[in-house]
């Protein structure tokens, strides 16, 4: 009893340590975050939310009015893209952003989406079998990465987003999983495509159920945007933001990325139209299309196939994201997370390893990045005219999360793919069931 007693006391310390660090990074973030907000009229896509949500109670038609500027601009504005639903988390704060501050708001939301986020992330890592001990590593070692620090440093919803998908996912094949479903697409369209895995697994019961979701969050909008601004973000808005590459440093899509590294040509001012062009050289254009086709490929066959779960196809999809938007900001590569949890549950200890070695490796090349730069921001910058060490830290940065957006979606269609049993055993087991 007492051998019994001191063999397990070791591993509970280790285990409350691993929990406890984690938490305590989440804590630093957050915190953190409140002191680094922005001050006068600078803006975090919190401050989007909560001032559109301000300005809608009192002017519920010029909702749409900055994103007229947006359509117009090759950079981004400060304007609220989203659909009027995306509005129901902050209209209750309305009275706090007035009375308080928007500031006091973002870091209301910020504690909300980050718990959120580590929420979804245990479910996930739940729900695919990891052990709690190495779920905690496992998400300490996320949370240093560029991707989560992005997510909490510019005040976003993605934690919340991944929190609904990854419940609709546990309640799958129910009319609640649709139901969550929507509700996440409500507050931001990032992944219209995963309306698709439903249908693929003969479940369109889920797929009507989301869209009704998001059809009725709306509705009670269509009054007080008017019939005009709603048809402006439909018909006009929504399609640019789906096919603009965004001119901002910050930036890494695949396309920038490769307009900026293989045509040595950043998106220029002038494409603003609604599908903004690779210009200076065929090669951007020809590797932007083959590492989007063999992603596309692969998901599409396992879609056909049916050979996956419907978390890992659902996982397939969302990291999807990265690869296929004109326009990434760092905390995009939140949505590679549920993949990458996929992959660590591998049944090739092989892939395992790799993907616990390469999140180490982001995890470190950050915290280089970061002391050698002070800024959390990453840059497709030209190493042909600056070669500093904080360049290349940031080209390698950039390099690996934009591949990873590939491989990632690729790797999982192989990597979980249920292992067929040799013809003789199959053989044998159903004659022995004959019999």
């Amino acid at each position: 009893m007492i051998a019994s007693v001191r063999i397990h006391s070791p591993r509970r310390w280790r285990l409350a340590g691993a929990w406890a660090f984690v938490a305590l990074l989440l804590v630093t973030e957050v915190v953190g975050h409140r002191f680094h907000l922005p001050r006068s009229g600078s803006w975090v896509d919190t401050y989007v939310y909560a001032r559109s949500a301000s300005g809608f109670v009192s002017d519920p038609g010029g909702l749409y009015d900055a994103a007229t500027r947006q359509l117009h601009s090759a950079s981004a504005q400060n304007a609220f893209i989203y659909p009027p639903s995306a509005l129901l988390p902050f209209l209750p704060l309305v009275p706090v952003t007035r009375t308080l501050g928007v500031a006091w708001t973002a870091e209301i939301w910020t504690w909300i989406d980050g718990v959120a986020l580590l929420a979804a992330l245990v479910l996930l890592a739940h729900r695919l079998g990891m052990g709690a001990e190495r779920t905690a590593w496992v998400l300490a070692g996320l949370m240093l990465t560029l991707p989560v620090l992005s997510e909490i440093d510019s005040g976003q919803v993605e934690g919340v987003i991944l929190l609904m998908l990854v419940l609709s996912w546990r309640a799958w094949p129910h009319t609640s999983s649709g139901i969550l479903l929507g509700g996440a697409l409500a507050l931001k369209p990032v992944a219209p495509w995963l309306l698709l895995v439903p249908l693929a697994m003969r479940r369109p019961r889920v797929t009507v159920a989301a869209v009704a979701t998001l059809t009725v969050l709306n509705l009670p909008f269509v009054p007080l945007v008017g019939a005009q601004g709603m048809s402006f973000y439909l018909l006009h808005f929504l399609p640019f933001m789906g096919t603009h590459v965004m001119q901002d440093v910050a930036n890494v899509s695949v396309a920038n990325l490769l307009q900026t590294w293989l045509a040595g040509v950043p998106m220029m001012p002038s494409d603003h139209t609604a599908v903004s062009p690779l210009h200076s050289t065929v090669a951007a254009v020809l590797a932007l299309l083959a590492l989007r086709g063999a992603a596309i490929a692969v998901f599409a066959r396992e879609l056909w196939l049916r050979h996956q779960a419907p978390l890992v196809l659902f996982a397939m999809a969302l990291a999807a994201v990265p690869l296929l938007a004109p326009t990434v900001w760092a905390h995009y590569d939140v949505f590679l997370l549920p993949a990458v949890l996929v992959l660590l549950t591998a049944r090739s200890a092989r892939v395992r390893r790799v993907t616990g070695a390469c999140i180490a490796a982001v995890a470190l090349l950050n915290c280089m990045l970061d002391a050698t730069t002070f800024h959390l921001a990453m840059y497709p910058v030209d190493l042909a005219r600056d070669r500093s060490a904080a360049n290349v830290l940031t080209v390698v940065q950039d390099a690996l999360l934009a591949l990873a957006s590939v491989v990632v979606v690729v790797g999982v269609g192989f990597a979980r793919r249920p292992q067929r049993e040799p013809e003789p055993q199959r053989l044998r087991q159903a004659a022995a069931a004959t019999t």
